[in-house]
């Protein structure tokens, strides 16, 4: 039984101070997210854009702000998320071409052999 109190002590104060600092990245960043929609939302309505766009630009936004928020978060527990940014910046098709040596660089496991053939071009 003590041992098993020492263990957890072992792991709560190893793990601890992880949770306390992604936690904080997370609400200081929602926080941060929230102002900065905010401020695009007024710049938008100063500039007189259709209520309609403003709306979907500033939800749009804040989601995107969001996902960086929680991927940072996620790093900070110790989660990879490298492979989350190398997967999307691989799955564009519209990349391949101009930037195949680029690609297949960053991202040679992933559709290395489709991007092999644009570079021999």
């Amino acid at each position: 039984m003590e041992t098993l109190i020492a263990d957890s002590q072992e792991i709560l104060t190893a793990y601890g101070f992880k949770i306390l600092a992604a936690l904080a990245i997370f609400i200081i960043g929602k926080w941060v997210a929230k102002i900065l929609t905010r401020i695009l939302r007024r710049v938008m309505e100063k500039s007189k854009v259709e209520a309609t766009l403003i709306s979907f630009l500033s939800n749009l936004s804040y989601a995107a702000l969001l996902v960086f928020v929680v991927l940072a978060a996620l790093n900070q527990l110790g989660i990879q998320t490298t492979s989350f940014y190398r997967s999307r910046r691989c799955s564009r098709p519209g990349n391949w071409p101009g930037h195949a040596g680029f690609i297949i660089q960053f991202c040679s496991w992933r559709h290395a052999d489709h991007l092999q053939a644009l570079q021999d071009r």
